[in-house]
Order: C-alpha cells, then sequence, then structure tokens
C-alpha cells in the first residue's frame, strides 16, 4: 500500500482514493470537531446545517455528523461543506446556530 492511501477510506476499484487532503490527524483521545452539512434543504435556499461531534480525527467526525443528519433527515442528498468544517468549536463569532451531539 502506498502512502497515500488511507485504511477504510472509500476507494475506486484500481485507483487513487476517492478523498483527499485528510490530514493524517488520529489521536487516541477524542475531540472535538465542527461539522457543516449541506442538504436538500440548500435547493430551497436555506442554510446549511452545523454539528459538533467528538472524534478521533477528521474522517470519523465527518461520518458521524453525516450519518446523523441521514438518520435524522432521512434524506440521501447532502455532502460536508469542507471550508465550514473543522477541528475545535465554533467560537463566539461564529454567527451560526450548531447542533452540540458530543453527549449523543
Amino acid at each position: 500500500m502506498n502512502k497515500q492511501q488511507h485504511i477504510g477510506t472509500p476507494q475506486r476499484f484500481g485507483s487513487e482514493p476517492l478523498y483527499r487532503g485528510f490530514r493524517d490527524d488520529w489521536s487516541e483521545q477524542p475531540r472535538p470537531f465542527t461539522v457543516t452539512i449541506a442538504g436538500v434543504e440548500r435547493h430551497d435556499g436555506e442554510k446549511p446545517t452545523t454539528y459538533v461531534v467528538n472524534g478521533h480525527d477528521t474522517e470519523s467526525a465527518w461520518a458521524k455528523a453525516l450519518a446523523w443528519h441521514l438518520t435524522d433527515t432521512g434524506m440521501l442528498d447532502c455532502y460536508v461543506v469542507a471550508g465550514e468544517s473543522f477541528e475545535g468549536t465554533p467560537g463566539a463569532d461564529w454567527g451560526k446556530e450548531w447542533t452540540d451531539l458530543r453527549t449523543a
């Protein structure tokens, strides 16, 4: 396996991983991540939904937030907004509502 492939990363048959750019940021201790997801509401001009989840790395945090969103809405048409997703919690200047799922 070359260094660019990650175990558990979805891959196309015989090619590079689908997702690139994830940091090798796994840690034994879970920590908060802010994950913003755009769902079907975007087609009506509504803003995406932001969650704060605990994760061991970026990939697990994104997966946890996506799973929650899919279960909550029942809609498959959604994706993580990478530019609004980051390690940590939103600061006081975030200016948007968010849902804390760290105890869920």
